[in-house]
């Protein structure tokens, strides 16, 4: 008896060898991945976030100009990527519900009623309240997986709704300079079009005077023309920056009103490379890692796929 207790506990303890060497438990680890840049990654991860860090300032902090805070809260609050992006969330957060759920039984009550009549007897009726219960018992990791495979996916989502936040933020901002930039060239280009405007005459007044040549006034009025033509540029991009910023404000195409003397006062940062620790923390970075776990999991799912299920079922 002793014998085939003991074959019995090395016969499980084989199965949840194999089982676990086959990768069907496991946990997604990053530090597993046989890649130097993958290790660094998962070691910056560890690190504690330096909250004085340019890239972990909030926006407010940052840009403090009232007209551009209300255009971001504009954005935020309007953008129809950013709401896709929340009902995406919302969406994993639901699958990762039902497959927490996969754990425990599932009933199905289906009551059906039908009569019969035969020749000149009354009718009788048959009722039937048929309840089964079916209930999966999770041993080789098909529901802990699909659970495991949700909750990355929820993180997924979330990672990518700030991706799409911080896009939005910064797409607004860099919009909002722009306009302001190309507003005073803008300026800068008119005033200088009136100078070479009164030039030019100046140029044709000494021609006159025999005191310049014909060249002198050509090469002067090529000069005005050009300079003309770009402040049509200048105008071309301008109105592209207001369709850009309406867009992303989803707001009617207008003209924005800003100031050409806006200006972003930032740190200047000197190095060379971007730490690996701010990489690390970037959401899009983030949100790619969310989904390599997916693969993981879904992987570990295909394998669990080729091992028998167990359930228990009851009829009543």
């Amino acid at each position: 008896m002793k014998i085939k207790q003991l074959s019995l506990i090395l016969a499980v303890g084989v199965s949840t060898s194999v089982l676990t060497g086959c990768g069907i438990y496991n946990k997604y680890n990053a530090e597993k991945i046989d890649s130097d840049l993958v290790k660094e990654y998962a070691e910056a991860l560890k690190q504690q976030d330096d909250s004085t860090a340019f890239g972990n300032l909030s926006w407010r902090s940052v840009f403090t100009d009232p007209a551009l805070v209300d255009l971001i809260d504009r954005a935020l609050a309007n953008n129809k990527d950013l709401r896709n992006a929340k009902l995406n969330v919302d969406i994993a957060h639901a699958q990762l519900k039902g497959a927490k759920l996969s754990y425990l039984p599932s009933l199905t009550f289906a009551p059906g009623v039908n009569g019969a009549k035969y020749g000149h007897s009354d009718l009788s009726w048959n009722y039937q309240l048929p309840l089964a219960v079916n209930w999966e018992i999770d041993i080789f990791g098909k529901i802990l997986n699909t659970k495991r495979g949700a909750q990355v996916a929820e993180m997924q989502t979330r990672y990518y709704e700030q991706a799409v936040r911080s896009q939005i933020i910064a797409g607004v901002a860099q919009c909002y300079y722009s306009i302001a930039a190309l507003e005073s060239q803008l300026k800068l280009s008119r005033e200088t079009s009136e100078l070479w405007k009164e030039s030019v005459n100046v140029m044709r007044n000494l021609k006159e005077a025999g005191r310049l040549r014909e060249d002198a006034v050509v090469q002067s009025l090529a000069q005005y023309y050009s300079i003309e033509a770009t402040i049509t540029d200048i105008e071309l991009s301008l109105h592209e920056a207001n369709n850009t910023l309406s867009l992303l404000v989803n707001e009617m195409p207008q003209k924005w009103t800003i100031s050409p003397d806006a200006t972003l006062n930032v740190p200047v940062m000197k190095r060379t490379a971007i730490p690996m620790a701010e990489l690390a923390v970037r959401p899009d970075v983030r949100a790619s890692e969310m989904t390599l776990a997916s693969a993981f999991y879904s992987t570990a799912s295909a394998r669990a796929a080729f091992y028998p299920s167990l359930n228990i079922t009851a009829n009543g």
